[in-house]
C-alpha cells in the first residue's frame, strides 16, 4: 500500500508494506465496521502499528472493492434472470409452435380423411393439371370452370385445404403461390388498378377463403391484406425466381 506525504515543494512518496497478522486484524475490524469510527482507528494504530492515514487509507480501498463486488454480483444477477427468462420465452413458443403443427396435422389428416378421400387421381387431376395458372387466359377457363361447375368448386375448395398453413397470412400465401405463378401476379392486383386484372370478385378467390376458414379462422379484410401483401411483393419473387434460373 502507499502511503502519500505532501509538503508546499513536493509530494514525497512512501511505501507502507502491511504484514498478513495486520491485514487480518483490520479486516476483523472491517467486517465489524466498514467505515470505523475514530476510537477504532486509534485501537487499531496501536494494535498493528500503522499510522492512522494508512488504516484510513486502507478502509477506503477495502470499501471500494466491496463497492465493486456488489455491483458485478448485482450485473451477474440480473444477466442469469435474463437469460432464465429469455429461455422460458423461448420453451413457450416452441410449445406453441408444437401444438399449432400438431393441430395442423390433425386438420388435414381430416380433410384426407373426409367424403373426398374417395376420389380419383384424374378427378384429382382435372383441377391440379389448371394450376398454378400461367396465364389470364388459364385463370379465365378455372375460374369459369368452378362457376358452372359445384363439384369442381368442392373440389378446388380441397385441394386447396390441403396445402395448409400455420397461420392466416401462411395459409393465405402458401395458397396464392399455389394458384398462380410470379409472371401471372405481376399482372394481376385486387381492385383491378392500373388496368391489371381484378381477382376480388372472381369465385377462385371465394374458395380460397372457404379453404382457409376450414382450419384457421380469419376475417375476409384479414384475407384481402394478405392477398394484396402477396401480390404487391410478386416483382420480387419474379427477380429472385429468374435469378436462381440463371445461374
Amino acid at each position: 500500500m502507499t502511503h502519500h506525504i505532501e509538503d508546499n515543494n513536493s509530494i514525497q512518496r512512501n511505501r507502507t508494506c502491511i504484514s498478513r497478522a495486520q491485514t487480518n486484524i483490520l479486516q476483523q475490524s472491517f467486517e465489524e465496521n466498514p467505515f470505523g469510527n475514530k476510537r477504532m482507528k486509534v485501537v487499531l494504530a496501536t494494535l498493528t502499528g500503522l499510522p492512522i492515514k494508512v488504516i484510513n487509507k486502507w478502509f477506503q480501498n477495502r470499501r471500494r472493492e466491496k463497492r465493486c463486488k456488489e455491483k458485478k454480483r448485482g450485473h451477474l444477477k440480473l444477466k442469469n434472470h435474463n437469460c432464465c427468462k429469455s429461455f422460458d420465452m423461448a420453451i413457450r413458443l416452441i410449445a406453441e409452435i408444437n401444438r399449432n403443427v400438431k393441430n395442423l396435422r390433425k386438420s388435414i389428416g381430416n380433410v384426407q380423411g373426409s367424403n373426398m378421400s374417395g376420389l380419383s387421381s384424374e378427378e384429382i387431376d382435372v383441377i391440379t393439371g389448371k394450376i398454378p395458372c400461367q396465364s389470364i387466359e388459364e385463370l379465365v377457363v378455372l375460374e369459369n370452370l368452378i362457376e358452372t361447375d359445384t363439384n369442381a368448386r368442392d373440389l378446388l375448395i380441397y385441394i386447396l385445404h390441403s396445402v395448409g398453413g400455420l397461420s392466416g397470412k401462411d395459409f393465405t400465401q402458401r395458397i396464392m403461390r399455389r394458384l398462380l405463378t410470379n409472371d401471372l401476379a405481376l399482372l394481376c392486383s385486387w381492385t383491378g388498378a392500373k388496368k391489371n386484372f381484378e381477382l376480388q370478385k372472381l369465385r377462385l378467390m371465394e374458395c380460397t377463403y372457404s379453404a382457409i376458414i376450414k382450419q384457421i379462422q380469419i376475417s375476409r379484410k384479414e384475407f384481402e391484406i394478405y392477398v394484396k401483401d402477396w401480390l404487391r411483393h410478386a416483382k420480387q419473387r419474379k427477380e429472385r425466381e429468374d435469378l436462381k434460373r440463371n445461374k
